[in-house]
């Protein structure tokens, strides 16, 4: 039996469909030669001997039998594009076990099955027929493997695996909205609660298939390349130069300031772009103020206010500490009083900081054209700072460049893992029994003033 679905299930020979298949690939994204391995030869393309007894299997047109309630039609489309899914989805989970983990066990029914023959009985269960209807997570698994050959972004032939998984997501929270979930069972003890659930995609099947179409996928994210200090500071002088020429013309771009700002906030704070759009205003020139009249320029408290995910999705306020003027001599409590200056000239002195005309917060994304247009041309004129071969627009975003230079050059100068968790520390701080716990702005600038010299080493440090 196994030697005859070992050669149905067989994708080497599709040539009309493209399924991705993660390899090996050099410093130039060229693909390396195939393993050598005799074991890998035919890995995610075929089936191999045994792979049924890890893993339940049933043929398409027993699947089309579960899904669709009905055999299959012979040169209809849906129907061999069904098979070819079902196929694939299989092979996938085939593959989700080793070929050394699936040849020791062969070896292991093998001695089970000479101990038997020699008692004279059999406590092996049957692998099948399995009930009519019971695809075990097969209907789910297809329309995975559908979302996995969908055009990506950035270039890419698919969607990444991360994007893919996500249709698992689906189901599941759909299984919870519906009626079917009233056969599910919670268990619940004093501080952890568990759920048995009849979800298709917690089936034994839909395990292996999820693991097996992790790996032939390949769990691939392409980060934002980080700042370096020595780009920062050209951009920073190039700002420099751009703010006197517009003071000398009498008039200050808000979009551009606020540019600028976000990229010192972002890179200093350890902030994500989306993170730095929540500064409340009303809060920074206080901060400032307060600054000013105690001529305490060593650091500025950064004031956020906004949904935070870690706390539950309600609103909650923070305060993050940025130094006045950095090692390397970034001064950014210079930058923050134009920054605040600027504002209140023009009339604002509430609501976000970071705003458009019509008084709705800013997007990161608004800024984006400021400082990669910048970019370019720190590119065109010092190779050393920016290595030509790179994409400034695909390369670089808007979202981490700036939080991961912030977390590198941390770890480059020597700071502490806990001084930088303090830096960030509404992953951490605000869990009390389990239970989110969220702060007014009052709160957080008072316990921000008490602990300020110990959170500004992170961003001193730059």
């Amino acid at each position: 039996m196994s030697r005859h679905f070992a050669t149905c299930h067989d994708m080497s020979q599709r040539h009309d469909i493209f399924y991705p298949l993660c390899s090996c690939r050099d410093i130039r994204q060229v693909t390396l030669s195939p393993l050598t391995v005799p074991d890998d030869k035919n890995r995610f393309m075929s089936a191999r001997n045994g792979d049924h007894t890890l893993t339940p299997f049933q043929c398409p047109l027993c699947q089309c039998r579960n899904v669709k309630r009905r055999n299959l039609i012979p040169n209809l489309i849906q129907d061999e594009l069904f098979v070819c899914q079902v196929t694939r989805a299989t092979i996938d989970a085939f593959w989700s076990r080793t070929p050394s983990t699936l040849r020791n066990h062969l070896a292991e029914i093998r001695h089970q099955l000479r101990y038997q023959r020699a008692l004279g009985f059999n406590n092996l269960p049957p692998l099948g027929p399995w009930p009519l209807g019971a695809h075990l997570g097969m209907a789910q698994a297809v329309t995975l493997e559908c979302r996995a050959m969908e055009k990506g972004n950035r270039g890419r032939q698919t969607v990444t695996h991360e994007t893919a998984r996500k249709g698992r997501t689906v189901h599941t929270n759909l299984w919870g909205a519906s009626p079917w979930s009233g056969l599910d069972v919670s268990f619940a003890s004093r501080n952890q609660r568990f759920c048995a659930s009849m979800c298709p995609v917690h089936k034994k099947f839909f395990e292996h298939f999820a693991r097996g179409f992790r790996i032939r996928t390949g769990v691939m994210s392409r980060q934002d390349r980080a700042y370096s200090l020595e780009l920062i500071h050209e951009l920073l002088t190039r700002f420099e130069l751009e703010w006197e020429r517009q003071q000398e013309q009498g008039e200050i771009n808000l979009i551009w300031l606020s540019a600028v700002m976000f990229l010192l906030v972002s890179s200093f704070g350890g902030m994500r772009g989306y993170e730095v759009v929540w500064t409340d205003l009303a809060a920074l020139l206080h901060d400032v103020s307060r600054c000013e009249n105690e001529e305490d320029f060593t650091g500025v408290g950064w004031p956020l206010v906004g949904r935070f995910k870690m706390e539950g999705g309600g609103f909650g306020g923070h305060v993050i500490p940025i130094a006045g003027t950095t090692k390397s001599g970034v001064e950014f409590f210079k930058w923050t009083q134009r920054f605040c200056f600027t504002l209140v000239t023009s009339g604002r002195t509430s609501g976000w900081a970071f705003a458009r005309k019509n008084g709705d917060r800013a997007k990161a994304s608004d800024y984006r054209k400021v400082i990669f247009s910048e970019l370019e041309r720190i590119q065109e004129e010092r190779e050393d700072l920016i290595d030509p071969k790179i994409e400034i627009w695909e390369d670089f975003g808007i979202q981490r460049s700036g939080r991961r230079f912030f977390d590198t050059a941390c770890r480059l100068r020597g700071v502490s893992k806990l001084d930088i968790e303090a830096q960030c520390r509404w992953m951490k701080d605000r869990q009390a029994r389990g239970v989110p716990v969220a702060r007014d702005m009052v709160d957080c600038y008072t316990e921000y003033r008490l602990m300020k010299p110990a959170l500004l080493r992170p961003s001193l440090a730059l």
